[in-house]
Order: structure tokens, then C-alpha cells, then sequence
């Protein structure tokens, strides 16, 4: 897939030259801005807000829109946009799993079908499109098979965070009046049935952050560490630890408190 999107890139990146329009200092002056704006979008990558990269990567994309001399080319800019939108927003995003690709799905089908399209104009065979898709398809069937045979076994790590929370609804009753954290936040929000904040370590040191730092602003009582496999924190002691080295949790609670 990623292979078959990237020539249908190349290829639509290397017939670019021929709809720009160049002809007049209005033309020129926004070619100099696309290629000014595009160093700003590689430079900022991930070294400021993500919303200034989007906000840079959307003016190159609107402004080339605007030098083509055809509409011909617009689902292709559009296409671009869109992955580029997603891919920005993604490596800014300190947690990845598997289903975040979905969205991205489309843009990457789309130069695919051009690329099977564009050798089957190469060696003018009709059918040549369908073949390749159609390989692909097949390939694609044990692992979908298998993808399908693991979602269907429960998850261990997720039946260790359900001993975890149930343990710490038996050990305090009233924990819904007290503030929450985890490395894994939303999940322990719909486990507890309650706004848990989400402290991870690993994404806290590239702000200059520590946990304890974070622990402390928003008042937290209890910790649940279910991925980052925390030692020890400072001002907390350990309450619960399921002594399972592969999907190890752990509860700590704020020292002093009862």
C-alpha cells in the first residue's frame, strides 16, 4: 500500500510542473511564497505547536491550488492536504495504535488506484489496474485473519487494569471524591466511572515536567501506572502491584493520606 501511494505521489509530483502557471510577478511571487512556506512547514516540524505546521502546510497547498492553470489536479492537492493534515497531527500525538490509520485510509487508496492506473496506461493493458488490486486483496486476507483471531481474545493487559480498578473500588469506597491519575487516563475514566487526568511520564520530561510536578497540580491522591513502570514517586507509596512483569499495574497512593 504504502509503496503503490508513494509513486502515485512521485508521479503526481513530477506532472506538477506542467499546470503551474508562472507567467506573471503575481505567479512568481507566490511560487517564492510556496517554496518559502514550504522550509518554514519542514523547519517548524515538530519543533513548535502543530497547529502552526497544519496552518503553514494548508497556505502551500491552497496557494499551489491557486497557480495550476486546470482544475484537473484539485482531488489530487485535496488528497495531499488531507494525509498531510494527518501525519502532522500524528507525530505531534505522543500515543499511536493501529486504528488512528483509518482516517488516513482514503488519501493513501486513492494514489494507489492512480498508480495502478498509470501502469496500466504504461503497458497498455486495461485489466492491469484490477490485477494488482485484486493481488493486494488477497494478500490482505491472512492478515485481516489474523487481525480478526486476536480481537476476539480478551485482552491480558486490559483483564489486569480490570483487577486493578476493581481493587481499588474495594479498598476505597469514596475514591470518587478524590482526584485520579494514570498513565492511561481514559481508560481508568471509563473503568471508574469518573474523570481520571492523564499523567505519562515519558511525554511530561519532553515539557521539562516531572511526574510528581504534574501529580501535585492537579492534587491527585491515587496514581495507577499501568504502562510506564514507575519505580518509585515521590510523596506516594505503593498500595497495589499485581506482580505480573508483562503488563505490570501499579496503584500508588499520596503519602499521609487514609
Amino acid at each position: 500500500m504504502i509503496v503503490l501511494a508513494s509513486i502515485g505521489l512521485l508521479s503526481f509530483a513530477y506532472k506538477l510542473k506542467d499546470y503551474l502557471i508562472v507567467d506573471s510577478v503575481s505567479d512568481k511571487f507566490k511560487i517564492i511564497l510556496v517554496i518559502l512556506l514550504s522550509l518554514f512547514t519542514i523547519i517548524s516540524y515538530t519543533h513548535v505547536s502543530y497547529m502552526v505546521t497544519e496552518l503553514a502546510f494548508t497556505l502551500v497547498v491552497l496557494l499551489l491550488h491557486s497557480c495550476l492553470k486546470e482544475n484537473t489536479l484539485d482531488l489530487d492537492l485535496m488528497m495531499i492536504l488531507w494525509m498531510g493534515i494527518f501525519v502532522i497531527l500524528h507525530s505531534y500525538h505522543p500515543v499511536k495504535v493501529d486504528r488512528y490509520i483509518i482516517p488516513a485510509l482514503i488519501p493513501l487508496t486513492y494514489y494507489m488506484i492512480n498508480t495502478t492506473k498509470t501502469i496500466s496506461k504504461k503497458i497498455k493493458h486495461e485489466k492491469t489496474a484490477t490485477i494488482i488490486l485484486v493481488i493486494i486483496l488477497v494478500l490482505f486476507i491472512p492478515v485481516n485473519a489474523s487481525y480478526l483471531n486476536s480481537i476476539a481474545q480478551p485482552n491480558p493487559h486490559s483483564l489486569e487494569e480490570r483487577h486493578s480498578y476493581q481493587w481499588l473500588e474495594n479498598y476505597d469506597q469514596n475514591y470518587r471524591d478524590y482526584n485520579i491519575s494514570s498513565d492511561r487516563g481514559v481508560a481508568y475514566s471509563w473503568y471508574l466511572k469518573k474523570y481520571v487526568y492523564t499523567s505519562i511520564p515519558r511525554v511530561l520530561q519532553t515539557t521539562n515536567q516531572t511526574l510528581e510536578d504534574k501529580l501535585k497540580e492537579v492534587n491527585a491522591k491515587y496514581y495507577i501506572d499501568s504502562t510506564s513502570y514507575t519505580d518509585k514517586i515521590e510523596g506516594y507509596h505503593e498500595i497495589y502491584n499485581n506482580n505480573n512483569t508483562k503488563y505490570q499495574v501499579k496503584i500508588y497512593e499520596k503519602n499521609g493520606e487514609n
